[in-house]
Protein backbone atom coordinates (compact mmCIF):
# COMPACT_ATOMS: atom_id res chain seq x y z
CA UNK A 1 0.00 0.00 0.00
CA UNK A 2 1.36 3.41 -0.85
CA UNK A 3 2.61 5.42 2.15
CA UNK A 4 0.47 8.46 1.34
CA UNK A 5 -2.71 6.37 1.53
CA UNK A 6 -1.80 4.88 4.95
CA UNK A 7 -1.07 8.33 6.38
CA UNK A 8 -4.48 9.57 5.23
CA UNK A 9 -6.25 6.73 7.06
CA UNK A 10 -4.41 7.55 10.31
CA UNK A 11 -5.23 11.26 10.08
CA UNK A 12 -8.94 10.56 9.52
CA UNK A 13 -9.11 8.21 12.50
CA UNK A 14 -7.83 10.73 15.05
CA UNK A 15 -10.84 13.10 15.10
CA UNK A 16 -13.23 10.17 15.47
CA UNK A 17 -11.37 8.92 18.53
CA UNK A 18 -11.37 12.39 20.13
CA UNK A 19 -15.12 12.77 19.58
CA UNK A 20 -15.80 9.39 21.16
CA UNK A 21 -14.07 10.45 24.39
CA UNK A 22 -16.01 13.75 24.57
CA UNK A 23 -19.49 12.25 24.20
CA UNK A 24 -19.97 11.73 27.97
CA UNK A 25 -19.01 15.31 29.00
CA UNK A 26 -21.79 17.42 30.54
CA UNK A 27 -20.91 21.10 31.06
CA UNK A 28 -23.80 21.47 33.57
CA UNK A 29 -22.77 18.56 35.78
CA UNK A 30 -21.75 19.54 39.36
CA UNK A 31 -18.07 19.81 39.98
CA UNK A 32 -16.45 16.85 41.64
CA UNK A 33 -13.86 19.12 43.18
CA UNK A 34 -14.22 19.16 47.01
CA UNK A 35 -15.48 22.58 48.15
CA UNK A 36 -14.69 23.72 51.69
CA UNK A 37 -16.64 26.84 52.77
CA UNK A 38 -14.46 29.73 53.80
CA UNK A 39 -14.94 30.47 57.50
CA UNK A 40 -16.66 33.81 58.09
CA UNK A 41 -14.72 36.37 60.05
CA UNK A 42 -16.88 38.10 62.71
CA UNK A 43 -16.90 41.88 62.47
CA UNK A 44 -15.13 43.58 65.33
CA UNK A 45 -16.51 47.02 64.50
CA UNK A 46 -19.12 48.35 66.97
CA UNK A 47 -21.99 50.18 65.24
CA UNK A 48 -22.04 53.87 66.11
CA UNK A 49 -24.85 55.03 68.37
CA UNK A 50 -25.62 58.58 69.45
CA UNK A 51 -24.86 59.27 73.11
CA UNK A 52 -27.68 59.28 75.64
CA UNK A 53 -28.15 62.11 78.09
CA UNK A 54 -27.40 61.39 81.76
CA UNK A 55 -30.02 59.39 83.63
CA UNK A 56 -32.41 61.14 86.05
CA UNK A 57 -30.71 62.06 89.31
CA UNK A 58 -32.04 60.36 91.40
CA UNK A 59 -34.30 57.95 89.53
CA UNK A 60 -36.59 57.54 92.57
CA UNK A 61 -37.49 60.23 95.10
CA UNK A 62 -40.05 61.02 97.76
CA UNK A 63 -42.62 63.80 97.62
CA UNK A 64 -40.79 67.07 98.29
CA UNK A 65 -37.48 65.82 96.83
CA UNK A 66 -36.24 67.14 93.44
CA UNK A 67 -35.22 65.02 90.47
CA UNK A 68 -32.87 66.46 87.85
CA UNK A 69 -33.89 65.33 84.37
CA UNK A 70 -31.86 65.65 81.18
CA UNK A 71 -33.42 65.61 77.75
CA UNK A 72 -32.49 65.11 74.11
CA UNK A 73 -31.92 68.39 72.36
CA UNK A 74 -29.87 70.32 69.84
CA UNK A 75 -26.45 68.99 70.77
CA UNK A 76 -23.46 68.04 68.64
CA UNK A 77 -23.33 64.25 68.46
CA UNK A 78 -19.54 64.27 68.13
CA UNK A 79 -19.14 66.37 71.26
CA UNK A 80 -17.73 64.14 74.05
CA UNK A 81 -19.43 66.34 76.67
CA UNK A 82 -22.64 67.66 75.12
CA UNK A 83 -24.63 70.28 77.03
CA UNK A 84 -27.96 68.51 77.45
CA UNK A 85 -31.13 70.51 78.13
CA UNK A 86 -32.12 69.80 81.72
CA UNK A 87 -34.49 70.82 84.47
CA UNK A 88 -35.16 70.07 88.12
CA UNK A 89 -38.68 68.86 88.82
CA UNK A 90 -40.23 68.41 92.26
CA UNK A 91 -43.59 67.01 93.31
CA UNK A 92 -44.11 69.23 96.33
CA UNK A 93 -47.46 67.91 97.54
CA UNK A 94 -50.25 65.42 96.82
CA UNK A 95 -53.71 65.88 98.30
CA UNK A 96 -56.91 63.87 97.87
CA UNK A 97 -60.16 65.87 97.88
CA UNK A 98 -63.82 65.10 97.33
CA UNK A 99 -64.40 68.61 96.01
CA UNK A 100 -61.96 70.77 94.04
CA UNK A 101 -61.67 74.00 96.08
CA UNK A 102 -61.07 75.99 92.91
CA UNK A 103 -64.46 74.86 91.61
CA UNK A 104 -66.60 73.88 94.60
CA UNK A 105 -69.69 73.40 92.43
CA UNK A 106 -67.91 70.95 90.12
CA UNK A 107 -68.27 67.46 91.50
CA UNK A 108 -66.19 64.50 90.32
CA UNK A 109 -67.76 61.63 88.44
CA UNK A 110 -69.75 59.20 90.63
CA UNK A 111 -67.44 56.83 92.45
CA UNK A 112 -64.36 59.05 92.07
CA UNK A 113 -62.60 61.92 93.84
CA UNK A 114 -59.69 64.23 93.07
CA UNK A 115 -55.94 63.94 93.58
CA UNK A 116 -54.37 67.40 93.50
CA UNK A 117 -50.65 67.25 92.65
CA UNK A 118 -48.43 70.33 92.89
CA UNK A 119 -45.45 70.43 90.52
CA UNK A 120 -42.48 72.80 90.83
CA UNK A 121 -39.88 73.12 88.07
CA UNK A 122 -36.61 74.94 87.55
CA UNK A 123 -35.30 75.04 83.98
CA UNK A 124 -31.49 75.05 83.84
CA UNK A 125 -30.78 74.73 80.14
CA UNK A 126 -33.27 75.24 77.31
CA UNK A 127 -34.99 74.04 75.25
CA UNK A 128 -36.66 71.62 77.65
CA UNK A 129 -40.15 70.24 77.04
CA UNK A 130 -42.41 68.64 79.62
CA UNK A 131 -45.93 67.63 78.67
CA UNK A 132 -48.77 67.34 81.14
CA UNK A 133 -49.16 63.74 80.01
CA UNK A 134 -45.52 63.02 80.92
CA UNK A 135 -46.36 62.80 84.63
CA UNK A 136 -48.58 59.79 85.30
CA UNK A 137 -50.30 58.79 88.54
CA UNK A 138 -50.29 55.00 89.00
CA UNK A 139 -51.35 52.50 91.63
CA UNK A 140 -49.01 49.68 92.77
CA UNK A 141 -50.86 47.31 90.42
CA UNK A 142 -50.11 49.58 87.44
CA UNK A 143 -53.55 51.18 87.13
CA UNK A 144 -53.14 54.63 85.56
CA UNK A 145 -55.44 57.43 86.68
CA UNK A 146 -56.65 59.97 84.14
CA UNK A 147 -55.87 63.67 84.26
CA UNK A 148 -59.10 65.53 85.03
CA UNK A 149 -59.71 68.16 82.35
CA UNK A 150 -61.10 70.63 84.91
CA UNK A 151 -57.59 71.54 85.99
CA UNK A 152 -56.89 73.37 82.73
CA UNK A 153 -59.31 76.12 83.74
CA UNK A 154 -57.58 76.70 87.07
CA UNK A 155 -55.47 79.81 87.45
CA UNK A 156 -52.79 77.70 89.13
CA UNK A 157 -52.82 74.95 86.51
CA UNK A 158 -49.41 73.52 85.65
CA UNK A 159 -48.01 75.17 82.55
CA UNK A 160 -46.31 72.91 80.02
CA UNK A 161 -42.60 73.66 79.66
CA UNK A 162 -41.90 74.41 76.00
CA UNK A 163 -39.82 77.57 76.30
CA UNK A 164 -36.93 77.65 73.85
CA UNK A 165 -34.87 80.41 75.45
CA UNK A 166 -36.24 81.32 78.86
CA UNK A 167 -34.50 79.67 81.81
CA UNK A 168 -37.41 80.21 84.15
CA UNK A 169 -39.38 77.20 85.29
CA UNK A 170 -42.81 77.22 86.78
CA UNK A 171 -45.15 75.75 89.33
CA UNK A 172 -48.70 74.54 89.03
CA UNK A 173 -51.33 71.97 89.84
CA UNK A 174 -52.31 68.75 88.10
CA UNK A 175 -55.68 67.18 88.82
CA UNK A 176 -56.35 63.44 88.58
CA UNK A 177 -59.54 61.42 88.92
CA UNK A 178 -59.03 58.64 91.47
CA UNK A 179 -61.31 56.05 93.13
CA UNK A 180 -63.64 57.28 95.87
CA UNK A 181 -61.75 55.04 98.27
CA UNK A 182 -58.63 57.17 97.73
CA UNK A 183 -55.15 56.36 96.47
CA UNK A 184 -53.92 52.85 97.21
CA UNK A 185 -50.87 52.72 99.47
CA UNK A 186 -47.70 52.54 97.38
CA UNK A 187 -48.99 54.68 94.51
CA UNK A 188 -46.44 56.67 92.51
CA UNK A 189 -46.09 59.57 90.13
CA UNK A 190 -43.81 58.56 87.31
CA UNK A 191 -42.57 59.94 84.02
CA UNK A 192 -40.16 59.35 81.16
CA UNK A 193 -38.82 62.03 78.80
CA UNK A 194 -36.02 59.85 77.38
CA UNK A 195 -36.73 56.23 76.43
CA UNK A 196 -35.30 53.85 79.01
CA UNK A 197 -34.84 56.55 81.67
CA UNK A 198 -37.93 56.59 83.91
CA UNK A 199 -38.15 58.66 87.10
CA UNK A 200 -40.55 58.22 90.00
CA UNK A 201 -41.88 59.91 93.12
CA UNK A 202 -43.14 57.55 95.80
CA UNK A 203 -46.32 58.78 97.49
CA UNK A 204 -46.70 58.41 101.25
Amino acid sequence: MPRKFVASIIVLALPLSACAKAEGYDPNAPSTQPTTPRPSTPSTATPWQPPKPPAPQPAVAKVGQPIKIHQLGKVKWDDPNPLWPNATITITSVRTLRVDPAYPKVLPNPGTMFAVVTVDTTLHRAPFGLSVDTLKLKSPSGTEYDVNKNFRARKDAFVVLDEATSLTGGSGVLLYSIPASGLPKGSVITGEVVSGQPFTWQLP
